[in-house]
């Protein structure tokens, strides 16, 4: 008797565990985007309007989180098409959020 309840206590932890555990990779594969409430001025000069959407890529260790624009081109300019290296496949863009310019 003393065995059966053992067993059946072993079970429901594990079976306590691996539910938490599928939950949380349910939760951390979904995507999540966000949308900008301001306009944001990138470090070239170019804007993104309020409203944008960002796809969240990656948070760094280094406290900055790197996001996805995807961007949508219809028009009859022909566009070259380039092969990258992966050193270089991603250019960077530094949106920082510096209140003292908006004053």
């Amino acid at each position: 008797m003393l065995r059966a309840i053992l067993f059946l206590f072993i079970g429901l932890v594990l079976g306590i565990l691996l539910m938490a555990f599928y939950h949380n990779e349910q939760r951390s594969s979904q995507t999540k985007y966000i949308e900008l409430k301001e306009d944001f001025v990138l470090d070239n000069g170019s804007v993104l309007k309020k409203g944008c959407v960002l796809k969240v890529d990656k948070s760094m260790n280094e406290s900055f989180t790197r996001y996805i624009l995807y961007v949508n081109y219809k028009g009859t300019i022909s566009i070259e098409a380039k092969t990258f290296d992966l050193d270089n496949f991603i250019k960077p863009y530094w949106m920082n959020r510096d209140t003292s310019a908006n004053k």
